[in-house]
């Protein structure tokens, strides 16, 4: 399976159109419609970086590359430095930790 195939696959699987994704991501609609005509791997990774950022997956999620059961991390998976840098998030100053969630894309207000 190309990997044109697998975005789109990905995108109806989601629920979604990809008109919806087209629109939402800044990408032509064009686009979904060659590769439904002529399946490609050959794939603009700028294209490959809107589409998975629209959906908040990594692009190997995307094409199929990635294993989707993986299990879970646990505390025990950490190291100690880690685990200070949770804690720290976690206790640190309001503006500190604010600064770090919008840093790593994560709305502050969300967490």
């Amino acid at each position: 399976m190309e990997h044109s195939e697998r975005v789109i696959s990905f995108i109806e699987n989601s629920g979604d159109t990809t008109y919806k994704v087209a629109k939402a991501a800044g990408i032509s609609q064009s686009t979904f419609s060659k590769w439904r005509t002529k399946p490609t791997s050959k794939i603009d990774s700028t294209i490959l970086e809107k589409i998975a950022n629209f959906y908040g997956v990594t692009i190997d999620e995307i094409i199929g590359n990635e294993q989707k059961n993986k299990p879970p991390m646990l505390l025990d998976d950490l190291s100690p430095h880690e685990l200070e840098l949770i804690k720290m998030l976690r206790e640190g100053p309001e503006d500190v930790t604010a600064a770090v969630y919008r840093a790593v894309g994560i709305d502050p207000e969300e967490k």
